[in-house]
């Protein structure tokens, strides 16, 4: 598989990826609930990144919204763990 779709009915990715390089929340949300799963690392490195690859047409809010958005999940994530978050 290329990772192309193969249909032209076939979404590129499928659900848990996108053609437009941005993953869906589930996506992120399942990759987060692997690491709290498994053996937990010491600290995370948070490098953003958070928004859309459209970035000419966000607008600050929804820059804001998107960043808002990533550090609840982080947060809540990591709330409980003893897991140091460097947002860098």
């Amino acid at each position: 598989m290329s990772g192309y779709p193969e249909k032209p009915t076939d979404v590129a990715a499928g659900e848990w990826g996108a053609s437009n390089c941005d993953i869906p929340v589930k996506t992120f949300q399942s990759m987060l609930d692997y690491v709290v799963l498994g053996d937990v690392p010491d600290m995370v490195f948070w490098t953003g990144d958070n928004s859309a690859h459209n970035v000419w047409s966000n607008t600050a809010d929804e820059s804001v919204a998107y960043t808002v958005k990533v550090s609840q999940m982080i947060k809540d994530a990591f709330d409980d763990k003893d897991v140091t978050v460097m947002p860098i």
